[in-house]
């Protein structure tokens, strides 16, 4: 016991220098270092090693530092440290600097790596729908909610992406199921109201619009509505009038 706790505390020496100098693993002669400390204690500080470094790719990240938090990360992903979130984070890295075909391609792979990965096709099926790319997202998003048919946020994105190829009707349903699930959402309501509105459903787009000054009066207050993004001023225009009649 003594002996493996001398070997733990060099291999730790061997940790520290290669985590503050960023080496990859791949870059290490692993062969060597087990014939001088021992597969056991090897075993035991690698997951370390890289839990380490996918710890510091999150910092970064949640410091705004990408392209750090993307090194760190490809330290991890280089000897499969649970590859499929650590792509889905490369992925997020390359959205948030704006490489939407990077990160389409990280999110792709998790997705593939871990096929109920919700939250990595849920990225991917934007990705595809931001570049245009709307038969895909569908195909998608229609994967995602056959894995997790209750989140209403893919029901909402899978609305979105009907309303541009200007199926309403699917876009209603996709929007109504959003709402169903989170029936306090003005995001939700505006939108499934937006929708009816379209397809000419003006009565239950009315009623939605009095669910939506229930839940926040201050949307009845015109100048006031428009510092709230995610309600459609279309329809507080086009009902408006109707809502204080009575």
């Amino acid at each position: 016991m003594k002996k493996l706790k001398e070997k733990h505390f060099i291999f730790i020496g061997h940790l520290f220098v290669l985590l503050t100098n960023t080496i990859s693993l791949q870059t290490i002669d692993l062969k060597a270092i087990v014939e001088k400390y021992g597969q056991e204690v090897v075993d035991l500080h690698t997951k370390a090693i890289l839990n380490t470094y996918f710890f510091w790719g999150t910092q970064f990240f949640n410091k705004g530092n990408m392209d750090l938090a993307i090194k760190h990360y490809k330290c991890a992903e280089e000897s499969d440290f649970n590859p499929a979130i650590t792509y889905y984070m490369i992925g997020l890295c390359n959205e948030k600097k704006g490489d939407m075909l990077r990160a389409r391609e990280h999110f792709k792979i998790a997705s593939h790596l871990k096929p109920d990965f919700i939250d990595a096709l849920m990225h991917w099926g934007m990705n595809e729908y931001s570049m245009c790319q709307i038969p895909a997202a569908i195909e998608i998003f229609n994967t995602a909610l056959s894995i997790n048919p209750n989140n209403a946020y893919l029901h909402y994105q899978t609305g979105l992406v009907y309303e541009l190829q200007d199926k309403f009707d699917k876009a209603v349903e996709a929007f109504s199921k959003a709402h169903e699930l989170k029936p306090t959402s003005i995001t939700y309501i505006a939108e499934l109201a937006s929708a009816l509105a379209l397809i000419n459903k003006n009565d239950r787009a009315i009623l939605l619009c009095q669910r939506a000054l229930e839940l926040d009066p201050s949307l009845s207050n015109i100048s006031q509505a428009w510092d709230k993004p995610y309600f459609l001023m279309v329809i507080m225009n086009r009902h408006l009038r109707y809502l204080t009649r009575s």
